[in-house]
């Protein structure tokens, strides 16, 4: 997770609106010195961006203000039964469709998981 007074080069987080960024440079100067890229969402190609020092993001780009939320996501995982095939692992994919094209015809269900930002890394949280 990102603080706004943490912004630095390699920091990741997401956006108000949920868009996942990272950031490259911090003295890119003028009035939006943080450069970047951002994810928009349903998207596979990240898109650059510019913000202020406190993360406030050019005029115009309502939602991409840096969130001190922790950087969330969806995956879509396949699910087959145990023995088939015996070397196959499940992969997680970005969209429903992605896990659709990706399936095979044994699948028993396609789940839909929404993850946080350092979500079961505690041993509490097992």
């Amino acid at each position: 997770m990102i603080r706004q007074n943490e912004i630095a080069p390699g920091a990741t987080g997401t956006t108000e609106d949920g868009h996942m960024f990272r950031i490259f440079i911090t003295d890119g100067g003028g009035a939006y010195p943080v450069i970047g890229i951002y994810l928009p969402h349903n998207s596979g190609a990240w898109l650059t961006a510019r913000w202020t020092a406190k993360g406030e993001p050019v005029y115009g780009s309502s939602g991409l203000r840096i969130s001190e939320e922790p950087t969330r996501g969806v995956f879509w995982i396949n699910i087959y039964q145990k023995d088939y095939p015996k070397d196959r692992f499940s992969a997680g994919h970005l969209t429903r469709e992605e896990a659709d094209r990706h399936s095979r015809s044994s699948r028993l269900a396609c789940v839909k998981i929404e993850w946080a930002e350092g979500q079961g890394l505690e041993e509490d949280d097992v």
